[in-house]
């Protein structure tokens, strides 16, 4: 027995100095760099990190007003560090290097040489923001959604002017899906004191939005301008950002004003006023959040009044669910109150708010992040909020969101609870349908067609130098120009979408809905003039206990035929067959796993009872 623990420890030990030499050899840093920059302007500076993309890329992310002859380079290390086989000094002028070239970066790391390629890149026509937090470190926020910390910032426009400089009150994160999903972060920040910035109104609340899941990065910037150009109430005013956080470039965002109630912004403010959004119920319980729910199981959120009273809850419960009964029913009137749905609601703004909502093909129509407020007695659609999943981006591109050939606000649904109620009864509505109309014709498609054949482009040039290196920071895999890609992607679901519409809505087409009910993923559906066919049908991939089947029609159970012209609405479903016996291709996977399953307990059963009969087990010789 003593043998064998003596060979058991010397394999170990053996093992772990091996380990521990790879791990010197091969080991490189992921941050910390030997050095970084110092940036003046104004009389104010700046220190910048290099950014290592875990390859062997490292970047010098600037500000679009940069210049590199008044950038320094500040050394943190005692070792020799040398770019293109010159030596870097402290305080040494980068202004013999030049933007967008590549250099070699040489320097030593215990001893060892290591060589990387760096980049000097510089942003343009974007401001700047710099937030250095009281750890100095974003490791605590990132930790948990919620947590805060206090720290400075200071807001420089795209030419170097200082437009802000201030403390922080907290920054914080944000967001549901956005923060759970992805590594760029989106973020609250509470000034210190009001501030102006940008030109988007004095106020102390802010959120910087990251727009992970937009690789355009222009979705939100171009709804919330197309809102406010249409004469939407209080849409909030944005303007894109690059983001410093303790001197590390974290990207492109959007600043944007919050949704709140506040005399820049939503400009309501009294007694029997309030400020809500529809939102999911499970979000809302996981946050704790004050909400009500309505007999459609419409989760609304409160905002304002904030510590709302029970009376008071209790109160605007009634209001909108008696809005809630008038807009579903049929005759168009509460029963419990005798008031119409036009008593409760101001037909402008939700005629409006829905168009937004259509046009742009927002995922999340009428279902979460949709605000609404009351003002002197009446319900009011807005502000307009999150549309990075929106003309054409969802959640994947196998999603009929994506098909600009469709409707997005009535879509089916086969979860009853996530079904728009409001919208899709008001649309029946002789007096909202014929009112949406009139300002689409009127309204919409002249600001519309300005923004396909011009604005676009002109939002897409403007973040250009920010957009690639915010590429570059968040995604070094990334090939060709996501930006011009993204923007051209938007200009095609925006024209595609807009002639859907005018053939339906202007030009009265005659169109029928084919609705794919898949309870085992993503939604299909789609829009088609009477006689045409589906031609291809949604792929579905079998899952690990289930094997798909193919469609079948909802009414007949018979397979659904996709050369079948269409002339009515039909429902077809996806029909599966449980996997109920081990297969031979699992079985031939599985082998190898077994043999060597039985071999070990082979082996323990001959040591065990060799041990047992006084022997050194299998190390006896």
């Amino acid at each position: 027995m003593r043998k064998s623990r003596i060979v058991i420890c010397i394999f170990t030990a053996v093992f772990l100095v091996l380990a521990g030499l790879i791990g010197f050899f091969l080991w490189e840093p992921t941050g910390d760099f030997p050095f970084s920059v110092l940036i003046s302007n104004n009389g104010k500076t700046e220190q910048i990190e290099c950014f290592y993309n875990g390859k062997n890329d490292v970047f010098l992310f600037l500000p679009s007003y940069a210049e590199l002859s008044k950038t320094q380079i500040k050394l943190d290390t005692n070792n020799v560090v040398s770019i293109n086989g010159a030596k870097l000094t402290e305080g040494l002028s980068c202004e013999n290097f030049k933007f967008d070239t590549q250099y070699k970066l040489t320097y030593n790391k215990w001893g060892n040489t290591l060589e990387k390629n760096i980049t000097f890149l510089k942003s343009g026509d974007v401001a700047a923001m710099h937030i250095d937090t009281q750890s100095g470190s974003m490791d605590y926020i990132h930790s948990k959604k919620g947590n805060k910390e206090t720290g400075k910032i200071r807001l420089y426009s795209a030419s170097g002017n200082t437009e802000y400089e201030g403390d922080l009150n907290s920054i914080k994160g944000r967001g549901n899906n956005t923060w759970e999903a992805f590594d760029k972060k989106p973020y609250s920040l509470t000034l210190s004191r009001e501030g102006n910035l940008l030109c988007l109104g004095t106020a102390t609340e802010w959120v910087l939005l990251s727009n992970a899941a937009d690789p355009s990065n222009l979705r939100n910037k171009i709804v919330y301008d197309f809102a406010k150009n249409a004469g939407f109430e209080y849409s909030p005013d944005a303007q894109f950002v690059d983001l410093y956080l303790n001197g590390e470039y974290v990207g492109l965002y959007l600043l944007s004003e919050r949704n709140e109630v506040h005399t820049e912004r939503v400009a309501i403010n009294s007694n029997n006023s309030f400020l809500a959004s529809f939102e999911k119920e499970d979000r809302l319980q996981a946050q704790n959040y004050t909400y009500i729910s309505t007999d459609t199981k419409r989760a609304i959120r409160f905002h304002y009044p904030k510590n709302i009273s029970s009376g008071l809850l209790a109160e605007f419960e009634q209001i909108c669910q008696s809005a809630e009964n008038a807009i579903i029913s049929d005759n168009g009137i509460d029963s419990a109150t005798g008031k119409a749905w036009q008593e409760f609601i101001d037909l402008d703004s939700w005629g409006k708010k829905f168009l937004i909502e259509e046009v742009f093909g927002n995922l999340d129509a009428g279902l979460t992040s949709q605000y609404f407020y009351l003002d002197n007695n009446l319900l009011y659609a807005g502000p307009v909020w999150d549309y990075d999943h929106a003309i054409g981006n969802g959640l994947d591109k196998n999603w009929s969101i994506s098909n600009p050939n469709t409707f997005v606000v009535n879509r089916p649904k086969y979860d009853t609870v996530q079904d728009n109620q409001w919208f899709k009864f008001l649309y029946k509505k002789d007096s909202f349908y014929n009112h949406i109309l009139k300002i689409y014709q009127s309204e919409y498609l002249p600001l519309l067609q300005k923004l396909i054949d011009k604005d676009i482009d002109i939002y897409a040039e403007s973040i250009g130098l920010s957009a690639k290196m915010n590429e570059l920071r968040w995604d070094s895999d990334i090939k060709g120009d996501d930006l011009l890609n993204g923007a051209k992607e938007i200009k095609e679901y925006l024209s595609e979408h807009t002639k859907f519409l005018s053939d339906v809505w202007l030009e009265k087409a005659e169109y029928h809905q084919v609705y794919f009910k898949n309870s085992e993923g993503n939604e299909f559906y789609y829009h088609l003039k009477s006689g045409e066919q589906v031609g291809s049908t949604p792929t579905v991939a079998d899952t690990e206990t289930s094997t798909f089947l193919g469609w079948y029609y909802t009414d007949t159970d018979e397979p659904f035929d996709s050369t079948k012209p269409i002339y009515e609405d039909i429902e077809v479903y996806a029909k599966w067959e449980e996997k109920g016996k081990i297969e031979l291709d699992d079985i031939i996977k599985l082998a190898p796993i077994g043999i060597i399953a039985v071999m070990f307990l082979i082996l323990l059963f001959v040591a065990v009872k060799q041990t047992k009969n006084g022997g050194d087990g299998i190390w006896k010789r």
